[in-house]
């Protein structure tokens, strides 16, 4: 089950995802006209969140959803 949506920041990533390991998740962006994106990580979905903080304006609201493989 998908857990979230949580604000995307590195801090509560960290805080939200505790441990290495393979998931998918959702983002919502409001920047740049993308509503949206999907991805996953094979190996680690938590670092794979932390890459997209920041990537629009530090005024842009984000938030992600995301399922991790046990």
């Amino acid at each position: 089950m998908m857990k979230g949506p949580y604000s995307l920041t590195t801090s509560n990533i960290g805080i939200v995802v505790t441990r290495k390991s393979p998931g998918v998740y959702i983002l919502y962006v409001a920047c740049n006209g993308q509503k949206l994106y999907v991805g996953r990580s094979d190996t680690d979905v938590r670092a794979r969140l932390k890459r997209h903080v920041g990537e629009c304006s530090p005024t842009a609201r984000s938030a992600y959803s995301y399922f991790k493989f046990d």
